[in-house]
């Protein structure tokens, strides 16, 4: 599994960690069998790369990537369901001692970093900037736009977000209301979204929608929508790196 990584991380163009530095590479053409990997779906688009990298160099097996919460791969990884997590996290303790007491102790590295982004349309002429408590209130108690800033439109706040178990949503939630998912999961009129296409497709027609997304996702589609900036700054892979931005988050495999 360890040489497995460490081939993924060697087809990367991203800073590699010590350890996987240390561990020597290999061809990928001598892995026999097939992958099973599975995850934040944030972290999905980039694995594909990685994928794609892979089987270039050799691979010959089938590599499956299946979306699901971190919390959820870790236990398929602890059973010996997945031989790879794509995670937006690190593994917790409990997590870690699970998988070590089922001979499967898990070899972490930091692969790229990325951030959740507050998100609305091109044709929202209005919010181009927010401060952290203005979220709170977008995602939360205020009903109507006015009722955050008097000079915004007196209509309806439509929101949109990621399902309450992904990955995306527990980063907002931890980073916006300290963890506690009962204000954004209770706010008048919102919609949760399994599917990132669907969720970008019901932000880009509304001028008066707002949705979190992956940066990574939003900045690919940025076309019909806008990201909004938290306290004047925006996800930039600067900000991101440096946790300047108040949702970065760092991926790990």
């Amino acid at each position: 599994m360890r040489r497995l990584l460490t081939v993924f991380c060697l087809l990367m163009l991203l800073p590699l960690t010590t350890l996987a530095q240390s561990i020597p590479p290999i061809d990928p053409a001598i892995i026999v069998g097939d992958v099973l990997i599975g995850g934040s779906d944030a972290l999905a688009p980039l694995t594909q790369r990685m994928i794609t990298g892979f089987v270039t160099e050799g691979a010959t097996g089938n590599i499956v990537v299946e979306n699901q919460t971190t919390a959820e791969a870790m236990l398929r990884f602890c059973s010996g369901e997945l031989d790879i997590v794509h995670a937006d996290r690190l593994p917790t303790d409990d997590e870690t001692a699970a998988c070590e007491s089922a001979g499967r102790a898990p070899v972490v590295m930091p692969i790229a970093a990325d951030a959740v982004a507050v998100v609305v349309s091109n044709g929202n002429p209005f919010l181009i900037n927010a401060t952290q408590d203005e979220v709170q209130q977008l995602f939360g108690p205020a009903v109507v736009w006015s009722d955050v800033q008097p000079s915004w439109p007196s209509e309806p706040i439509n929101r949109h977000l990621t399902e309450a178990d992904s990955d995306t949503f527990n980063t907002f939630a931890d980073a916006i209301y300290g963890g506690d998912q009962r204000i954004p999961l209770t706010a008048i009129g919102a919609r949760f979204y399994e599917d990132l296409n669907a969720l970008y497709a019901a932000l880009q027609v509304d001028p008066y929608a707002i949705g979190i997304l992956p940066a990574s996702y939003a900045n690919r589609n940025i076309g019909s929508v806008r990201i909004v900036s938290i306290n004047n700054v925006q996800p930039t892979s600067d900000n991101v790196q440096s946790n300047f931005y108040p949702m970065a988050r760092q991926f790990y495999l």
